[in-house]
């Protein structure tokens, strides 16, 4: 996969946002309205019969995008009843946050190699709108795609979705999702996996395989941007990540995203960036509204997201004594299947949610101005960093040693959850 950080297209709190006012430039203007034409091509003479005004948003936390609501005025009462009083605008760009990812200076190369990487990642949600975006999906709820812009160099690509931003609310990143949540999002994962499973069309399988896109840069950054805890505290991380440089590789990733074959179960869509900003709730955070920002879709494991989920968003001893509960919830496989799954992709997936994690540790301090909160949160992302290390010595020595607890009871697998609970008594 190419250099990516996590992404957030725009619904967030405004209390935690950034001084920094965004404006559309008149060559963006010129393109938004063309778009603007394209989505509403049944309305006669467009520009007689609406006014639109755009509004930027404030978006501290987005890395690949500016967004924007286009607010329509129609001025006849039959086009109100039938079109949207607005809509959202995704424009791709590199933002700051990308610019500052591994805290070096920014060069021309940089920016260069960057502006691939965008057109790669809009390349892929662009496809995943236009061929997907008005599939109905069990429990996966998207928000209404009503038209993109041409792909045809780095930032272009504009998507137009439903403006969900007065319906809709995202979690912060932390303390991340409650129980009840997570039972919406398990659910929302086993619909979209058996959407694509089930679909007699597999042509989504070749689309989306991107193993050749995986490259030694990214991991290479993954593993750099990890090695951030070793500094922040030696006494908990010191030599840990270091020890796990090998699996920072091409190859490891790649095999990893091809798990599916050796465990042999049917491959599925991974959305590999499921983190609290990319679901969207209801005011009251009962009601999952849409799943959003598909750039990183690929082919792979269906326990991929899972662990990354539980990673990133609950406190080590929430995920604990509840990743049995969440791994044994995928119905559309045998129980063994799932625990076989998600142990053989829980490297890779760690790979990408400790980043994520450095990553945030570093966001907050422009984020969060409340000196106790921000402590409090960079003190939770050590910890949730630090229980998914020990999982993941957990799981190598497992393997080295042969003597894995799946296999000490004959006809038997003992559950992730087990196995982790084996060793919570040893953990500071």
């Amino acid at each position: 996969m190419t250099k990516h950080a996590p992404d957030s297209p725009g619904f967030e709190n405004p209390s935690r946002t950034m001084e920094k006012e965004e404006v559309l430039s008149e060559e963006e203007r010129s393109r938004v309205v063309e778009l603007l034409h394209t989505c509403f091509r049944d309305v006669d003479d467009f520009e007689k019969n609406v006014t639109y005004k755009f509004v930027v948003q404030s978006n501290s936390k987005s890395f690949w995008s500016k967004v924007i609501r286009v607010h329509l005025d129609w001025k006849n009462e039959q086009l109100a009843k039938i079109h949207p009083k607005s809509i959202f605008m995704k424009i791709p760009r590199i933002s700051d946050n990308v610019k500052n990812v591994d805290n070096k200076d920014y060069t021309e190369a940089d920016e260069t190699k960057d502006a691939e990487v965008l057109l790669t990642l809009t390349k892929y949600e662009v496809s995943w709108y236009q061929c997907y975006g008005h599939d109905n999906i069990p429990h996966f709820p998207m928000p209404k795609f009503y038209g993109a812009e041409d792909v045809t160099e780095p930032g272009t690509g504009i998507l137009a979705l439903e403006d969900l931003t007065d319906r809709v609310k995202a979690m912060e990143l932390f303390p991340g999702f409650s129980i009840t949540q997570l039972e919406r999002i398990m659910d929302a994962l086993a619909g979209f996996h058996y959407h694509f499973i089930s679909k007699k069309d597999q042509s989504w399988v070749p689309q989306f395989d991107r193993t050749s896109e995986i490259d030694g840069e990214f991991q290479d950054l993954q593993f750099d941007t990890a090695m951030v805890f070793e500094n922040l505290r030696p006494d908990l991380f010191k030599g840990k990540i270091t020890a796990m440089k090998e699996y920072f590789s091409i190859e490891a990733a790649i095999n990893a995203q091809y798990s599916f074959e050796e465990l042999d179960v049917p491959p599925v869509l991974v959305h590999f960036d499921m983190n609290p900003t990319n679901l969207l709730w209801d005011p009251d955070f009962s009601k999952l509204v849409a799943v959003i920002d598909f750039q990183l879709l690929h082919v792979g494991n269906f326990a991929e997201d899972i662990a990354r989920i539980l990673m990133l968003t609950m406190t080590r001893q929430q995920r604990w004594k509840n990743t049995d509960l969440w791994v044994s919830s995928n119905v559309s496989m045998i129980l063994d299947q799932v625990h076989e799954a998600y142990d053989r992709i829980f490297v890779f997936s760690w790979n990408f949610a400790i980043f994520a994690m450095g990553v945030y540790y570093n966001m907050y301090k422009n984020l969060e101005k409340d000196d106790a909160k921000l402590a409090e949160i960079r003190d939770e992302i050590i910890d949730r960093a630090y229980g998914t290390v020990v999982d993941v010595e957990r799981l190598l020595h497992s393997r080295r040693s042969q003597k894995s607890d799946r296999n000490e009871v004959k006809g038997s697998k003992a559950s992730p959850c087990t196995i982790l609970k084996n060793h919570e008594d040893t953990v500071v």
